[in-house]
Order: structure tokens, then C-alpha cells, then sequence
């Protein structure tokens, strides 16, 4: 659904060029989309959730020259196999403050405090425990 991403990022521009004050904001994904959402002195992404594939065609690859690749498993590339990033590239939405308590979320997560929901119902119960 690439096409769909930027769809949405032609779409938040037009606004954006059409009406200059207008709070408007993308979040990319995959890769980090700053770039993308530049016009003139304006950015509309806000930040985009990095999928590190560079880092899966890494790993995936020296299981197969180990001789070690698992066939027909499904491997899962998450925070602790540093799968995904976020971007800082937007140094004006990115703040400090806002790294930090990412990176606290991210330790409580590796650290086992925090078990991420996998369904809806576990999404239900654990904003419920916020």
C-alpha cells in the first residue's frame, strides 16, 4: 500500500501550501519520511516508525550462510532484535522530553515490566491498568 502512504503525503502538502497556518501531520512509515514532507519552510511529518529491514536481510542472511535458516518458521524483528526505530530527524516535534519517555517505554518493554498487547482485548485490559 505504498501508494496509499503517498497519497496521504500529497494530500497533507496541498493543505498545508493552500492554508499555511493549518495544523496538519503525517506519520510516515517504513522509513523515515522527513524529507518527504517538506515544502517550501514547512514540514508536515511529524515522525515515521522505521522498519529496520536492513537489519532482517542482515540476519536472515547469515542464517542461511551458517547453514542455520530456518525454513518455513516465521522470525519476528521487534524491539530487543532492533527491527524498528523512530525517527528524530523532525528536531522541532522531536524533543528531548519525547525521546526520553520513548526510550523509558522501550526499557519497561525489554526489561519485561511492560508486556505489549497482542490483541484487542489485551489492548482493552491494559489501557484499563494506565
Amino acid at each position: 500500500s505504498g501508494g496509499t502512504g503517498n497519497g496521504v503525503f500529497n494530500q497533507a502538502k496541498d493543505i498545508k501550501q493552500n492554508d499555511p497556518e493549518r495544523e496538519i501531520w503525517v506519520i510516515g512509515v517504513d522509513r523515515d519520511q522527513h524529507e518527504e514532507g517538506q515544502i517550501d519552510d514547512n514540514n508536515v511529518t511529524l515522525t515515521s516508525m522505521i522498519k529496520r529491514v536492513d537489519v532482517a536481510v542482515q540476519e536472515v542472511s547469515e542464517l542461511l550462510v551458517s547453514d542455520e535458516f530456518p525454513g518455513g518458521e516465521q522470525i519476528e524483528f521487534g524491539i530487543e532484535e532492533e527491527g524498528i526505530a523512530i525517527a528524530e530527524t523532525n528536531t522541532e516535534a522531536m524533543t528531548e522530553d519525547i525521546i526520553n519517555a520513548v526510550n523509558d517505554w522501550k526499557e519497561k518493554i525489554l526489561n519485561g515490566e511492560i508486556e505489549v498487547p497482542q490483541t484487542r482485548e489485551e489492548l482493552a485490559a491494559f489501557e484499563e491498568a494506565l
